[in-house]
């Protein structure tokens, strides 16, 4: 875990407010994931609303959202077990309450939201083509029309199409090379 986390600032908060934070982190995690693009703003409003509903400064609620964010993603690049995430808070510093509420409420988050698989790949094809003019002082160019089936959320099937040079096909592929492995060597 990062040790450049002020978890000093974070002992000091109450269980209740340190407990509020982390689930407004986590609601603010959650909205990033889905690409909304409100989700800085909606995070700007409700801590500035739960200061001025708790009396808190906000200054000091922005700095131990930081912290939580940090702890958070943290935790998630290290796809640690709860007893691994727990022990390593307790290295931090952080006080064995709020590390058992942080594993608690964390491990509950993560359960819950589980990616949707929204326009699932099933099949892809593509044809190779070229441009011509009636000059031929006119250059040609190579081009790529790919066509994707995929399974949308409501379970029907539909294709995408798109267009693009050969280079960027070629580049498509390989990273699709490297997606591939990556997931072979997931499940192996």
């Amino acid at each position: 875990m990062n040790s450049s986390v002020d978890i000093g600032t974070l002992n000091q908060l109450s269980e209740t407010l340190f407990q509020d934070l982390l689930k407004m982190c986590l609601q603010f995690l959650q909205l990033q994931q889905q690409q909304d693009p409100s989700a800085t703003s909606w995070l700007r409003q409700t801590l500035e609303a739960y200061a001025q509903k708790h009396s808190c400064n906000i200054a000091q609620l922005k700095t131990s959202c930081k912290a939580i964010l940090t702890l958070v993603e943290e935790a998630e690049n290290r796809k640690s077990d709860s007893s691994h995430l727990s022990t390593d808070l307790s290295s931090l510093g952080l006080d064995a309450p709020k590390t058992e509420a942080f594993v608690e409420i964390f491990n509950r988050q993560k359960g819950s939201s589980q990616p949707s698989l929204s326009n699932q790949l099933v099949d892809a094809q593509w044809q190779f083509g070229v441009t011509v003019a009636s000059s031929g002082e006119a250059a040609k160019r190579a081009f790529v029309q790919l066509r994707l089936s995929v399974r949308r959320l409501d379970g029907s099937l539909g294709d995408m199409h798109c267009e693009m040079s050969a280079p960027q096909f070629f580049s498509f592929c390989h990273e699709m090379e490297q997606a591939k492995a990556a997931m072979q060597s997931l499940h192996s």
